[in-house]
This record gives structure tokens, sequence and C-alpha cells, in this order.
């Protein structure tokens, strides 16, 4: 039988998301009302009060890594359950088919799980479960999604000097030094978008893309019930989205057609230069 203070739920955020705070918050208490894990949404130094979720400060402005040490750091748990405050929950959660996949990490002395699969796992090694291995080397094995993570591996994982994207992509290698698990859950159906409810998290995954909100999530959201205001960072347009893609292909022939357009018929001085 697992600790629930084993593993406290740690919500990474920043003071330039505290108003995604409020919709983050919202959807815990009315999807997760039963969680039994201690919870901490993580700032720098805004503030932030709750009845049931702590707060973990930092204190100043940090960039990613250099945060989510500082706050591992202030915590003794041997496990963290990592969220971030744009994992906004969309459904009700199933806190007991959490705890079965937790028994299963804690029983194979794991060092991660991944609880919704993106991406998912190449084959299923429990099927009862719906949990498959990440083999070493694969593409977004220490992926950011919600996952149940070992805090001392997390912790000598993390680069001060990186981004969360960084850490997705140079964190692979990494990890690929440590002979523990990894694993993840798996797909429950080919049409996946279908089904998240069967995931123990039902939430949608990346609602702020760019600084902004994803048009599709706030729909969704809504139709949750979940109050989301778009004023203060508005919705991310087909080309903000496009362009978003299209800048993590390192031969993007459609970017390298963009810079020369911008490069030989705009002028050098323009605000238009972004590429």
């Amino acid at each position: 039988m697992i600790d629930p203070k084993d593993y406290p739920v740690i919500i990474m955020s920043c003071d330039s998301y505290s108003d995604i705070w409020e919709p983050m918050v919202y959807s815990l208490d009315k999807f997760w009302p039963d969680c039994p894990f201690p919870t901490y949404l993580c700032s720098e130094t805004k503030n932030f009060e709750h009845p049931r979720i702590g707060n973990i400060q930092v204190y100043q402005r940090m960039g990613w890594s250099e945060m989510l040490i500082s706050v591992l750091r202030q915590l003794s748990s041997k496990n963290v359950i990592y969220l971030q405050e744009d994992y906004i929950l969309k459904g009700k959660t199933d806190t007991g088919g959490l705890i079965d996949l937790l028994e299963y990490y804690e029983k194979n002395n794991a060092a991660y799980l991944r609880l919704i699969p993106y991406p998912p796992p190449r084959e299923i090694i429990d099927e009862k479960l719906n949990v498959g291995k990440l083999e070493k080397g694969s593409q977004y094995r220490t992926s950011l999604q919600a996952a149940v993570w070992d805090r001392k591996v997390l912790l000598n994982l993390l680069d001060a000097s990186e981004n969360g994207w960084q850490f997705e992509r140079n964190s692979v290698e990494r990890s690929g030094h440590l002979d523990r698990p990894f694993y993840s859950v798996s797909l429950n159906s080919d049409e996946p978008n279908k089904n998240l409810h069967r995931y123990p998290l039902d939430y949608y995954s990346t609602a702020i893309l760019q600084g902004k909100w994803q048009k599709e999530g706030v729909k969704l959201l809504r139709k949750a019930g979940v109050p989301i205001d778009t004023s203060t960072r508005g919705c991310l347009t087909r080309w903000d989205f496009f362009y978003y893609h299209e800048q993590k292909k390192p031969d993007s022939f459609y970017l390298q057609l963009l810079r020369f357009i911008d490069r030989h018929f705009f002028n050098p001085k323009s605000n238009y230069r972004k590429f």
C-alpha cells in the first residue's frame, strides 16, 4: 500500500503564468476533489493561497530547470507527481487507477511512469494496467507530460541552464545511464482522443502554446465547465501553430522558404523579421 505523503503533486508554474492558476485550481477542485496527495503550486515571488493546495516559492525569477531544482530540494519525499499549470483537468480523475499505477511503479522500482501516452511506449508489458516500458534512447523518454518521478532521479537529470524543451530533448541520453525502468501508460484505442477519460488524469495536454491559449483547448475546457479567460494572453492562430511546429524541424523546407522571402523581400530593419 502506498503512502500518499511519498507522492506530492507539484504544479510547475511561474509568476508570468499566474493568470492560468485560477482555471487550473478550479479544475482540480471540480475533477479531483478526493486527491489524497499533498499538492503544491510552484511560483517565483507571487503568493498563492488555497484551502488544500500549498505554495512553494523560490523567491526570485529563475529559468525553468533552475526553478525546478529549487522546488525539488525543498521537498523530502521519495517521489513527486509532476504537473504544469496548463495541464487543466477536464474530467473526473480516477484516483483508484492512479494508485494502482503507483503500486506498480513502487513494485518495479521505477524511476519514471508517464500518466498519459504522449508519446506511448512501443509495446505493452502489463495488459491489466495498460503499461509499457520506455526503452533507452526512445524519443521523449523523459517527457514533461504528467508523470510520476523518483525525486532524486529527476534532480540528477536536470541541467540548470536548460529550459523545458531542452530538458526533454537532452535528458533522454542522460537517462540512458540509469538501469532503473522508465514506464508509460499506453494508448487504449486507435482513436485515443475519444477515450482520454480512461487515463487516470483526464486533462487537456498543453492548453498554452507559445504563450497563448490553444483554441481547441479553450472550447473543450469551457464545455467541461472550466472558466477560461483569454483576454490576458489571447489565442493561438493557425499561423502561430504552424510556425511553432516548423521551427522544431531543423530541415523544414517551409521555414527556409519563409526566411529566404523575409531576407530578400523585406526591409532588414522591419519589425516583421521574426524568422
